[in-house]
């Protein structure tokens, strides 16, 4: 029997037979070294795809030896010999418990052929079939979609709790500040620029409010109820301004991102919904694959698990939508055709999802687009609908 064994460095035929007391003896029968580390990656990573190395055809049939059959270790490389070299053996066995004793005597069975100390080329060879194994493609990296919109969601927690803690800090000194401008940026810089209300007077607003604003805070000021601030207690508002503006440059950058990589990973579904909230579906389904997966009627009600549960526990009306209910189809139409529109959204959202995550062709998200139409057009045929019969009624 000929046992075909691979290792780092090339394909071992391994001949075993048995002796006149009966005592099995493994010798080696041929040996194609491998010349370079490329040819021994690709090589195994074609092992690996079950497909078979036209090195490794030749190997077989120049070393082959008549009516004798051929033992492999995996059955994707005894399909791919049988396809493409099936006639040149008259069997050929999957047999795994031989190649314990191969392995345990391989410096023997090789001789020179044996290399122990060849780590670089063992690490690349792991790095490239791991690689292979997790399918590292740079057009389905939605795990960094969903990274990117989990953190935005925190960063957005930490602004509104820091502009809080800014504003109540700031309303002893200056609380007339609040009512006038009511944007959290706006305010954290315009508290950040004028500092205190002494100063109001010297400090130009003109890049960050309007005139008519500048005016009505400067008179807010002169006739302010608040008390006047610590120079300690300045530095910590501040410190906490300088935060706060630094964590919106990040957000934003963060959204510049999200927005590129929705368009690279999912175009069509970022053309329908815009890309924060396709990465907020994305997120609550796990990756693009499982929203592909999931039914329009469950891409529905995302984020609103909790509602439908309790509402089929109690025996109320269950949830119309969730998640979906940020686009501006939902938010923007009426409370009566809410359910309808959602409806019609989640099933275009499904398809989708099934164009990026599964087509061979996104098509730049032309089918989005077209889908985006399609649900305004079925929303002013609702509302005229609705009219008519509010009309007649």
């Amino acid at each position: 029997m000929l046992i075909l064994f691979e290792t780092v460095n090339g394909y071992a035929l391994i001949k075993k037979k048995a002796d006149e007391k009966g005592i099995q003896d493994l010798h080696l029968h041929a040996f194609l070294n491998f010349h370079t580390k490329k040819e021994s990656i690709n090589s195994t990573s074609r092992i690996i795809q079950g497909k078979m190395d036209k090195n490794l055809k030749k190997f077989l049939k120049n070393n082959l030896i008549p009516g004798i059959p051929l033992i492999v270790n995996d059955s994707k490389i005894k399909t791919a010999i049988v396809r493409n070299s099936g006639l040149l053996f008259p069997k050929i066995f999957l047999k795994k418990g031989v190649y314990r004793e191969i392995r345990s005597n391989l410096e023997q069975i090789l001789g020179k052929n044996f290399k122990p100390e060849n780590t670089s080329r063992i690490l690349n060879i792991a790095h490239s079939v791991y690689g292979y194994k997790i399918k590292l493609n740079g057009s389905k990296m939605d795990k960094a979609i969903i990274y990117t919109t989990r953190l935005l969601e925190e960063i957005e927690k930490e602004l509104n709790c820091y502009y809080i803690r800014l504003k109540e800090w700031y309303s002893w000194h200056f609380p007339e500040l609040a009512g006038i401008v009511t944007d959290k940026i706006v305010y954290t810089k315009v508290v950040s620029k004028m500092e205190s209300r002494k100063k109001l007077k010297l400090v130009d607003l003109s890049n960050l409010i309007e005139k008519e604003t500048e005016k009505e805070i400067i008179e807010a000021a002169e006739t302010s109820l608040g008390v006047d601030i610590f120079p300690e207690d300045l530095v910590c508002i501040l410190s906490l301004c300088t935060q706060i503006i630094s964590l919106n440059n990040f957000k934003l950058t963060l959204q510049s991102y999200l927005k590129s990589r929705m368009y690279h990973v999912a175009p069509n579904l970022t053309a329908l919904i815009g890309g924060k909230l396709g990465g907020q579906i994305i997120s609550h389904a796990g990756s693009l694959l499982n929203l592909a997966k999931s039914p329009a009627s469950s891409i529905q009600i995302f984020g609103a698990e909790k509602a439908l549960f309790r509402a089929m526990k109690m025996r109320t009306k269950t949830p119309k939508y969730g998640i979906i209910f940020n686009s501006t189809f939902v938010a923007s139409s009426e409370i009566n055709f809410k359910g309808k529109i959602s409806r019609i959204l989640s099933g275009k959202i499904a398809l989708a999802a099934r164009i990026d995550a599964l087509g061979e062709f996104k098509y730049g998200g032309s089918i989005g687009l077209k889908n985006k139409f399609k649900i305004e057009k079925k929303l002013e045929q609702i509302r005229s609908f609705f009219k008519k019969k509010s009309i007649f009624s």
